[in-house]
């Protein structure tokens, strides 16, 4: 997922003791361009990692990075930023400015400042994305921290400021969207590349346990080598909400259908031809399997869009996908 590319970045520059600055959108109205949980961070190399939404508002906070490194200063602060909307709004307890953008709404920005010291933490951050661990991300106008989950709290983001200027960002990584990709083939590889620029954990299944496919590199998401008959062991304590599945064959195809049908799936993808989807589906109701579950799968998987590379084939899959999330 993306925000794991951010934190190996952060974790990348602080372990050569640069200073990084952490802007996130903490909240926003609809129509703005950064959309709650956007992050971009800078370095004081002047590399940056992730985006706020883009235009001449991330231009200009990007260009305040030097002054702001140079400063020497902890930097723990939230302005809102309006965009054009014939007029702003009355004052609010944040600092507010006009962004220079046309597309309505407003968003607020906090900016962290981190530091060798939070390298610890910075890395227990990744870890948390990468293993998909249930915790709250916390940024707030004293720093960074993380904190178990309580059984009470259900919502993905949650801010509050006060009167007295402090503020704080809560993150609930546990409601991260999770998608299995049970396959790794070409088709596989592709959409886990799709998948790692979307806000999507990746978890790749396969059955393979050659040399040649322990070389190939599933960075950005965590790979499990087993029999596909024993994927349901394996997902017993990780939460799943879309899965697809790519293997390499008909019998497996059908295996890892026949264990992943009953599960409270957002969203079940088949690929192959309809030849191939009628066989299995007809074995599989032969089998024990409601033709009424059968009937809720996706297959052929993805929207159509004549596609044919495995490329095509990942993006037309990703969009199916995001049209099911978004809707």
């Amino acid at each position: 997922m993306k925000d794991l590319s951010l934190w190996k970045f952060i974790q990348s520059e602080l372990i050569k003791n640069n200073r990084v600055i952490l802007f996130t959108v903490v909240h926003h109205e609809k129509g703005s361009p950064g959309k709650t949980g956007f992050k971009m961070a800078v370095s004081s190399e002047g590399k940056f990692s992730g985006s706020i939404g883009g235009g001449v508002m991330e231009y200009n906070l990007l260009k305040s990075c030097d002054k702001l490194f140079l400063s020497g200063k902890k930097i723990n602060t939230a302005e809102k930023y309006f965009h054009y909307k014939g007029k702003l709004p009355g004052k609010n307890i944040l600092s507010e400015k006009a962004s220079g953008l046309i597309c309505s709404g407003s968003q607020i920005i906090a900016a962290n400042l981190f530091t060798h010291k939070d390298l610890t933490m910075v890395k227990e951050i990744r870890s948390a994305y990468r293993l998909g661990k249930n915790v709250i991300l916390n940024l707030d106008s004293t720093g960074l921290t993380v904190r178990p989950i309580e059984s009470s709290e259900k919502r993905r983001f949650e801010f509050t400021a006060s009167v007295k200027g402090m503020w704080s960002y809560e993150e609930n990584l546990s409601l991260t969207d999770t998608i299995l990709i049970a396959g790794s083939g070409h088709v596989g590889i592709a959409l886990r590349k799709v998948m790692s620029e979307l806000d999507f954990r990746i978890l790749i299944y396969d059955d393979r346990k050659t040399p040649l496919f322990k070389f190939k590199k599933f960075t950005g998401c965590r790979l499990i080598v087993d029999d596909y008959s024993h994927i349901l062991t394996h997902l017993r304590n990780i939460k799943i909400n879309y899965a697809v599945i790519v293997t390499t064959g008909f019998e497996s195809d059908k295996v890892v259908l026949k264990n992943l049908i009953n599960m409270n799936l957002k969203y079940l993808g088949l690929m192959g031809t309809k030849a191939k989807i009628k066989k299995i589906f007809n074995e599989a109701a032969e089998e024990g399997i409601s033709k009424v579950l059968l009937e809720k799968v996706y297959a052929p998987v993805g929207l159509d869009i004549n596609s044919n590379t495995p490329e095509e084939i990942a993006i037309s899959i990703a969009a199916e996908i995001i049209k099911i999330r978004n809707g």
